[in-house]
């Protein structure tokens, strides 16, 4: 089947009342691309996620109904004079489509929906790539949504093997994922901080010796022997004490809680654990289909793909030739892989390459926003940009750089940022404290691609931010606001063609200081996703007392903040809520998110039950239940003794 020419739409969405009406999260990180197709060519022409409309982090409530979520996608796409109307087709959301893919079931039925949509955003995101070389993908995540109902697939996680552009296998793999999700829900920390906290105290467990994990594919198998390791894990970690310090474990580091010291101890084994799953994957699809790592290239995504650490590890263990995962690796990247796929199974060829993270949403009403009764009466003055004057800014203090379209993904990286000095050692503490982060958090840098050689051992170009480097012993003193306390960067390289007026203040820079590094952090508060217009960015300059904000090439000079009335972050689009008349009309058990967030988690009780039957919601309510008091019984006394107790601050330094 060949497509028409025209404008396609892919939505990874969510639409159902009884998951609006109990804010059930179904798919979170939503998102939706607009694509033009002429011959071979696709065009991806913006990419919208949903959190950066609603200002909802992780944006997971699905919409009431079919007419709700029609306005929404109406109103974004009359930006670009367009409607539904006009679309050919719309993939990857039940009832939206107008022709919805099956085929993806049919072909692939083994594997779930989700999967598939990670798997083809990194194996499509260079056509030219997948039609020469030898392309090892895999998509690993915590576990798929199964919004696809009567999704038979058997496994979670797959893997491809292809050749000059011909898919010649698809396997389940084996991901960690799930491992960091039950980290995540115990300690009640997101696992990027998790991770960063892995690497900040010298705290290290000597004596756990617990047996590698080889994960099987079948769901609950996974769960089962995955919360047997972590229970050992916490409790072996718990029983340390102080007099068991050089023999049973490094000792607590004074700068950082108790807690803190377990946490990252335990976090340090789950890393190791990690390392081992993915190179055991590696391991067997290499020796399965003889291949030589330094002629194929390794394309993953899923959210397991944000693990700096991992990726590093496997690229220097490996020296494959190259390293493919798109900016929007996580959930935020679905809709790329479901348009990729269905593009790919319904014409001969196709020739795409995703060339930089810069797809997002413009705002180009700078003149308007400035000169409002809104912000007028805090614009200093608005100037031209001079890269002479960025420098002279950026050793002052940090500044807010707004440039463009947004980036796509979780990670800020160049157009939606906070920049600051790298030599300077307060710039983190500056940062931390403007984002009200940990006093340990990592600031990123970003560097002029040609030099990263020179400044980071083992390292090589990592557009998106998804390596971590360790910093040459001779430049260590050079940067200390851009490192982990471990002396390790999540790096950003940037060329000229990435981003070509961040590249000029790189090199400016770099001339002024000899050094090609800049700090930089996402736009955002705490708990709010990165900023996405003109008036979100001067909220936040103002409210945190920032002075300096370049924005689209002209530089505002804010003043008068002590006076600016607002505290909290700009208010975003509102999202279409239902009322609550229907409530007992579609949930007449009065069945919790928990126990609904369950059914649409797990392919097994999915397929099983059918939510329209009152039996079977019944049916739920129990599993969910017994499911609950398993775990409660496994971790109960562990978060008691230890994991929410108060102990003694460390010293932040």
């Amino acid at each position: 089947m060949n497509l028409k020419d025209g404008f396609y739409l892919s939505a990874y969405l969510h639409i159902d009342p009884l998951a609006h009406m109990t804010e059930t999260s179904v798919r979170h990180d939503q998102n939706i691309s607009l694509w033009k197709k002429d011959g071979e060519n696709l065009k991806l022409i913006t990419y919208w996620e949903l959190e950066r409309i609603t200002g909802k982090k992780q944006h997971d409530q699905s919409f009431y109904c079919l007419d709700h979520a029609r306005k929404f996608i109406n109103k974004l796409l009359a930006d670009h004079h367009l409607s539904l109307d006009d679309i050919e087709e719309v993939w990857g959301t039940p009832g939206l489509e107008k022709q919805y893919p099956t085929v993806v079931r049919d072909e692939y039925e083994a594997f779930t929906f989700h999967c598939l949509g990670h798997l083809f955003s990194a194996l499509l995101m260079d056509s030219r790539i997948f039609y020469q070389e030898t392309v090892i993908c895999l998509a690993i995540d915590a576990g798929p949504d199964f919004a696809v109902k009567n999704d038979n697939s058997r496994y979670l996680y797959c893997g491809s093997v292809s050749k000059a552009g011909k898919i010649i296998d698809m396997f389940p793999v084996a991901s960690p994922g799930i491992i960091w999700e039950l980290a995540r829900n115990f300690f009640g920390l997101r696992e990027g901080t998790l991770m960063a906290l892995a690497n900040a105290s010298t705290s290290e467990i000597f004596d756990f010796n617990y047996p590698h994990l080889v994960l099987i594919y079948d769901e609950n198998s996974s769960e089962e022997q995955v919360s047997r390791y972590f229970f050992s894990l916490v409790t072996a970690v718990n029983s340390l004490q102080e007099e068991d310090e050089g023999v049973r474990f490094s000792g607590f580091d004074k700068r950082f809680t108790k807690r803190d010291n377990r946490i990252s101890m335990v976090m340090k084994e789950i890393q190791k654990q990690t390392n081992y799953i993915m190179q055991n994957n590696l391991d067997q699809i290499i020796t399965r289909y003889h291949l030589e790592p330094k002629k194929v290239y390794l394309a993953m995504a899923g959210g397991s793909v944000l693990n700096c650490p991992t990726n590093s590890s496997i690229m220097r263990r490996y020296r494959f030739k190259g390293f493919l995962a798109p900016p929007c690796v996580s959930d935020t990247g679905l809709s790329l892989g479901i348009a990729l796929y269905s593009f790919y199974h319904n014409m001969n060829h196709i020739c795409f390459t995703l060339k930089n993270a810069y797809y997002g949403e413009c705002d180009n009403a700078l003149d308007e926003i400035t000169n409002s009764e809104e912000f007028k009466p805090f614009i200093k003055k608005v100037d031209c940009v001079s890269l002479e004057r960025v420098i002279k800014d950026l050793q002052n203090e940090p500044i807010i750089w707004f440039n463009g379209a947004s980036e796509i993904g979780p990670r800020s990286l160049g157009n939606r940022s906070i920049l600051g000095n790298p030599a300077n050692s307060k710039t983190k503490v500056i940062l931390n404290t403007i984002k009200q982060r940990q006093w340990w958090r990592p600031v990123a840098p970003i560097i002029i691609e040609e030099d990263v050689y020179e400044w980071f051992q083992d390292s090589y170009p990592t557009h998106y931010m998804l390596h971590t480097f360790r910093i040459r012993k001779s430049k260590r003193d050079l940067v200390p606001s851009i490192l982990h306390l471990d002396d390790t960067a999540r790096v950003q390289t940037m060329s000229r063609i990435d981003n070509p007026d961040l590249y000029e203040v790189l090199q400016e820079w770099k001339h002024q200081t000899k050094i090609p590094i800049i700090c930089n952090t996402s736009l955002n508060d705490r708990g709010e996703p990165i900023v996405n217009t003109i008036k979100e960015a001067l909220n936040f300059a103002l409210r945190k007392g920032i002075h300096i904000a370049y924005i689209n090439c002209k530089r505002v000079e804010l003043q008068m903040h002590e006076e600016y009335a607002f505290k909290t972050p700009y208010k975003r689009r509102e999202f279409i809520k239902a009322g609550t008349n229907d409530v007992n009309k579609y949930n007449p058990d009065n069945l919790q998110p928990e126990e609904i967030g369950l059914y649409y988690s797990s392919g097994n009780i999915n397929r099983m039950l059918d939510l329209n039957n009152s039996i079977d919601r019944r049916t739920l309510r129990k599993i969910a239940r017994k499911i609950r008091g398993k775990t409660n019984d496994l971790f109960a006394s562990l978060q008691e003794e230890l994991f929410n107790e108060e102990n003694e601050q460390g010293s932040e330094i």
